[in-house]
């Protein structure tokens, strides 16, 4: 598979205090020099606590935000030295979809009018192929063409998510970031989204960013996922070797933070101690080692980097059959 996405070294700070004469005393590493590629066809989950930097991450990588530092790299073009305008036709090929379609929808237009602006701003096909094409993108996911006529208040959450899906698709896009989008829905609705975004993405080849805090939608929705704790990936593989032999302490954490149902008392163990950090101020060296039981005073002193793991016969295997195993921790070891 081709790579449509290189991110390399991406950060994002923001300031938090300055001086009189404007010099920033406190800056926050929302993104912390996060490295990773898509690939076409694919879905990279993209998961870690509420905090973390995902949403930041997502919004960097469509310019939404400006990086601090980093390149990103989409579909063989510097993505961060385009204009204004290449910006715009570039977009085209990258769309989000938002964690509150509550918000992101606009309240004063009817539906045919939202799913319109998207051929209006980038001046494509005329009236009647715009007609033609609005009204198979709601029978894509799910509604009716008398839907048009109506404001966004009259849907539930679900149905606005599905009018959210379908204005992402309406330019037929190479790679579409998915921040969270059913986190806000009940679970019956959340099954029916989800299997909505896969059967599309199945149909047209899409490429997927999905982000969320959900272990259970990553696994179900992902090929590879990546986790982030304070800025920084720390652990990137597949889906099925992650979830069954987690290589960072604090995906193991994780892992062990999910309830089971049957499991009773029996579930009940030790996870990790202590809060997140304050990101304005985080610790020096690993930033997860006040939280590890496996810290070293190594892992004090220097940051860890996110590579593949090499010490011990397994480890080599793993990486023979998978060389997108990827952890950043001194210790790379199978934690189950």
């Amino acid at each position: 598979m081709s790579v449509i996405l290189d991110v390399k070294n991406l950060s994002t700070e923001f300031v938090v205090k300055r001086t009189f004469w404007g010099r920033p005393t406190q800056v926050v590493k929302a993104v912390n020099r996060v490295t990773f590629q898509v690939k076409k066809g694919e879905t990279l989950g993209i998961v870690g606590e509420s905090g973390c930097g995902k949403s930041t991450l997502a919004k960097t990588i469509i310019r939404l935000i400006e990086p601090s530092e980093g390149s990103i790299t989409f579909l063989g073009k510097d993505f961060l030295a385009l204009s204004s305008d290449e910006l715009r036709q570039m977009r085209r090929n990258m769309q989000m979809i938002f964690q509150d379609p509550y918000s992101s929808l606009d309240p004063r237009l009817q539906v045919g009018h939202i799913l319109n602006e998207p051929f209006e701003i980038h001046g494509i096909l005329g009236s009647q192929e715009r007609r033609l094409k609005i009204k198979n993108l709601l029978e894509l996911v799910g509604l009716k063409e008398t839907d048009l006529q109506r404001y966004p208040h009259e849907f539930s959450g679900g149905q606005k998510q599905r009018i959210c899906i379908a204005r992402a698709l309406a330019l037929e896009p190479a790679l579409v970031i998915c921040d969270e989008p059913v986190s806000a829905l009940d679970v019956s609705i959340q099954a029916q989204i989800l299997n909505l975004m896969k059967d599309l993405q199945k149909r047209f080849h899409l490429t997927y960013i999905f982000i969320s805090h959900d272990l259970g939608v990553i696994e179900h929705m992902s090929d590879r996922v990546g986790v982030m704790y304070l800025g920084r990936l720390v652990e990137l593989s597949d889906q099925h070797s992650l979830f069954s032999k987690p290589l960072h302490p604090y995906t193991l954490a994780l892992l062990k933070a999910v309830p089971q149902i049957g499991q009773g008392k029996k579930r009940i163990q030790k996870t990790i101690i202590g809060d997140v950090p304050s990101p304005i101020n985080p610790p020096s060296g690993c930033s997860f080692h006040p939280r590890c039981e496996r810290a070293q005073e190594r892992c004090q002193k220097e940051v860890p980097q996110l590579n593949t793991p090499s010490s011990g016969s397994s480890a080599l295997e793993k990486e023979e059959k998978n060389q997108d195993a990827k952890v950043a921790c001194f210790f790379p070891q199978s934690y189950v």
